[in-house]
């Protein structure tokens, strides 16, 4: 295996614009539980699996029992306007480096498909819990 790669596993993607949803394992899964559920109600189907040495060496095991390794999966769902892809994995890579060369291949990837618009659902970690919990947002864009 190279430091990154990523398989194919729906090779004709439709030409419509996309919108990425990204949620990785993190401060509370926050992100990886809300697009594991779209996922999961809307029948997504496997678009790719991204597999990297920058990964922590673990293994999962699945509802089968069946071992799985630690991989970032891309899904799709075809709407009438655009194409959603919602990304989610068991891991996210554990340096420095290794979260710069998933990023940048992921975009290009992403990029490559004609996704136009990428969300990060992430949580944030607090010291005590808020009275009144609330939702913060940030943007940037390139364009």
């Amino acid at each position: 295996m190279k430091d990154f790669e990523i398989l194919i596993k729906k090779k004709n993607v439709s030409k419509k614009p996309k919108v990425a949803i990204q949620g990785l394992p993190g401060i509370g899964n926050v992100g990886k539980l809300a697009v594991d559920f779209l996922i999961r109600e809307s029948k997504a189907r496997e678009l790719a699996e991204i597999r990297s040495f920058f990964f922590p060496n673990t293994v999962f095991v699945n509802e089968l029992g069946l071992v799985e390794p630690s991989c970032i999966k891309l899904f799709s769902k075809s709407l009438k306007s655009c194409d959603i892809i919602m990304i989610s994995g068991n891991v996210q890579p554990s340096t420095d480096k290794g979260c710069h060369v998933i990023s940048k291949n992921l975009a290009a990837y992403l990029d490559s498909i004609n996704t136009k618009t990428l969300i990060t659902l992430g949580g944030v970690g607090v010291s005590e819990e808020p009275k009144k919990p609330k939702v913060f947002c940030t943007a940037n864009s390139a364009g």
